[in-house]
């Protein structure tokens, strides 16, 4: 650990949204589908086929970390998988091909991400240009006024570097990528939550079976901190492990009492953020507000 940071910043996609970078999983399948890409993995196709049941319900998004378990648990239902892809191969084969297929999704994502941003570890002059033509929305803005007087320490749940542009006007002295970036390829962090039952044939899904993935320190990290920012970050379920120790601390009477900035995007985002933390609290909500100071900062 380097020395002690008094601020972290925890980012996650709402952060390159903020942006104007169309990184959401909704866009990669766009991409997928206009490029013909993945047009014969079985995987890809059941992914492709919850996106289409999303959309005639009113949602255009799919979250493709939960569809992934969902996939997972249902694998040796050859019925239930057949209704979505029509495979027919055996079980050990079949497992086989999901470790296949879901590298090859892995790869596809790391290079569209690659091709929007211009990664720093593949030409910095790239992502450099990009920058200069983005406009500071009103989001970005109200984050960016906030005052840093210490340095700050950056919890970087995106495979993407955009937040080191803006390394010095906000005083970042370290991003930490938590899940991997662009230049690990497809050994970023992309899988389901620990708490998840999957087959064991199928543990390389578990984000905590990556090697890359990187949790060093993370319980110190936030036990330092006196003031914890989250933007574009919504403590989806799936990454619950990283914080729900540190959130159930936080709700309890005697901790020691720390200022939350929850920035949020509309009123369905900010029940969702309610509802993440209200777990994440074992249902002390009350009591976190209670002994914190927390703010919820609508950003539009």
């Amino acid at each position: 650990m380097e020395s002690k940071c008094d601020t972290m910043l925890v980012i996650g996609n709402g952060f390159d949204l903020s942006l104007g970078l169309k990184t959401s999983y909704g866009d990669f399948m766009k991409w997928l589908e206009d490029n013909r890409e993945l047009s014969t993995n079985n995987l890809y196709k059941y992914l492709k086929f919850k996106l289409k049941e999303n959309i005639k319900q009113g949602k255009r998004w799919i979250d493709i970390e939960n569809e992934l378990k969902k996939y997972s648990l249902s694998f040796f239902d050859v019925s239930n998988i057949n209704m979505y892809i029509g495979i027919d191969v055996d079980n050990k084969n079949r497992c086989n091909l999901l470790r296949k297929e879901y590298k090859e999704i892995c790869s596809k994502l790391c290079f569209y991400l690659s091709s929007l941003v211009g990664s720093p570890y593949i030409d910095k002059r790239g992502l450099e240009k990009l920058m200069e033509h983005i406009p500071y929305n009103q989001a970005y803005s109200k984050m960016q006024n906030k005052s840093y007087e210490n340095p700050v320490w950056v919890l970087n749940f995106n495979y993407t570097s955009c937040i080191e542009h803006f390394r010095d006007s906000l005083n970042i002295q370290e991003v930490h990528h938590i899940h991997g970036a662009l230049r690990d390829k497809e050994n970023i962090v992309f899988g389901v939550e620990d708490g998840c039952e999957l087959n064991q044939e199928h543990s390389f899904l578990y984000k905590s079976h990556n090697r890359v993935l990187n949790v060093n320190h993370l319980n110190e990290r936030f036990e330092d901190a006196k003031h914890i920012l989250f933007y574009g970050y919504s403590l989806g379920q799936t990454d619950h492990s990283y914080f729900e120790d540190f959130f159930r601390e936080q709700s309890t009477k005697g901790c020691e009492r720390k200022k939350f900035d929850f920035f949020y995007y509309g009123e369905a985002a900010y029940d969702d953020l309610f509802w993440q933390l209200r777990t994440l609290t074992n249902n002390r909500m009350a009591q976190f507000r209670q002994f914190n100071d927390v703010n919820f900062i609508k950003v539009l």
